[in-house]
């Protein structure tokens, strides 16, 4: 815990004129926790906290925009929220801040509908590369987006309803317990915190997997101790560690906290060297750990990792699900259009292979790629023309601040 974080006191405990006060020296401290809880708080004892959620929707940390998402899906329904958030939603590149803005533009009635087959298009979508149109997502092995963000809806429920219907849901130890639990932490509600610490302790060897994504879902900054934790066990047999290392990435990535940038970093170096290519993994291939350090990284939208995620693009033979260009890649757009200064810059001097790619990516962060066409290599000729040729047309507009029907 910072000096900042001391001085500011307990989140939990503070009133809300407390909170609005500490928000600022938060900002200014760089004490990105203590703002992100305190955002969490706010909607929760001020039904007035609309302007101020509104207006940190455009902070440039991912972890502060989805608490305010989180702030203003809390509170009730107003249609004049919708144009700033369909803003907010449009310009946001990281998967869960869709998924938590989708969340509260549907709650001040956007259409549910509309919002589904966005975060599904997300998904799925194609990317330009060395081998041809790939898509960057199919080797995740994450719930989509569309199906966290049904559990979330609730068709509509009221949060607090919602929420007091799905604790009492959660007691057993079987398949559907472990689905309610996620169900549960999806909503993201604070006051779960020490609800899904507990049954993070009581959990057995499967309760524990299946904790780990809990935790993710649920959002609170404080579940990124346990989740660096796991990620760095060494405790654990090394199938366990495998599950492990997997599901705290992905869930850090959830988080979204700038903090957790040099963690993963660190972490990508250290399964390279100390985990890859051991047994442990089960039936002799081992899930790339890798892919998952690398997506969170675009996730928690730290700008230094850029470098780095570029230098991937190079590696197609790098794991048995056919090299970490892809997962690279997709960290890229997920950190958005601030990379592309960092992705020009390391394609400099770089192999033909890893600047074909690198291409596929300026591409589609909306980079004019026409120049490269005349590129005298002929991979990196290839994905220009191809780019080109298949540049999707703007999104048309939706309406989604203009209906109230789901």
């Amino acid at each position: 815990m910072s000096l900042a974080d001391r001085l500011l006191g307990d989140p939990d405990r503070s009133s809300a004129a407390a909170l609005r006060r500490g928000l600022g020296l938060a900002r200014r401290s760089g004490a990105e926790l203590w703002e992100v809880r305190a955002l969490r708080r706010l909607a929760l004892i001020d039904l007035d906290a609309g302007p101020v959620l509104l207006g940190a929707l455009g902070d440039r940390r991912a972890a502060v925009r989805r608490a305010a998402a989180f702030g203003l899906s809390a509170l009730p329904p107003r249609p004049a929220w919708c144009a700033p958030l369909e803003q907010a939603w449009r310009a946001e590149s990281t998967e869960e801040g869709r998924i938590r803005l989708g969340l509260a533009l549907a709650r001040h009635g956007g259409p549910v509908s509309v919002l589904r087959e966005g975060l599904a298009a997300d998904h799925s979508r194609v990317l330009q590369t060395c081998g041809g149109p790939r898509q960057p997502t199919a080797a995740l092995d994450q719930a989509s987006p569309v199906l966290r963000f049904d559990l979330a809806w609730g068709d509509g429920e009221a949060l607090d309803s919602l929420r007091a219907r799905r604790l009492g849901q959660i007691d057993g130890d079987d398949a559907r317990a472990a689905q309610a639990i996620w169900a549960l932490a999806v909503l993201g509600h604070p006051d779960d915190l020490p609800v899904l610490r507990r049954l993070f302790s009581e959990a057995g060897r499967r309760g524990e997997h299946g904790l780990l994504i809990a935790l993710g879902l649920h959002g609170d900054p404080r579940h990124q101790e346990t989740l660096v934790e796991a990620l760095e066990s060494t405790r654990v047999d090394p199938g366990r560690g495998f599950a492990w290392r997997r599901l705290a990435a992905t869930g850090l990535g959830q988080l979204g906290l700038v903090s957790a940038g040099r963690v993963l970093s660190r972490a990508l170096t250290q399964e390279a060297l100390e985990f890859e290519g051991r047994p442990g993994a089960g039936l002799g291939i081992q899930y790339p750990v890798r892919t998952n350090l690398l997506v969170a990284l675009g996730e928690v939208g730290d700008l230094r990792a850029a470098p780095l995620l570029v230098g991937y693009l190079g590696n197609t033979h790098g794991s048995a699900l056919g090299g970490f260009y892809l997962p690279a890649a997709e960290a890229l757009l997920r950190l958005g259009p601030a990379a592309i200064p960092e992705v020009e810059a390391g394609l400099r001097g770089a192999p033909e292979l890893l600047v074909a790619n690198g291409v596929g990516v300026l591409g589609a962060l909306g980079r004019d790629v026409a120049g490269w066409i005349n590129d005298p290599r002929p991979q990196v000729a290839d994905v220009a023309r191809r780019v080109v040729a298949q540049r999707p047309p703007p999104r048309p507009a939706t309406g989604l601040g203009r209906t109230s029907s789901g």
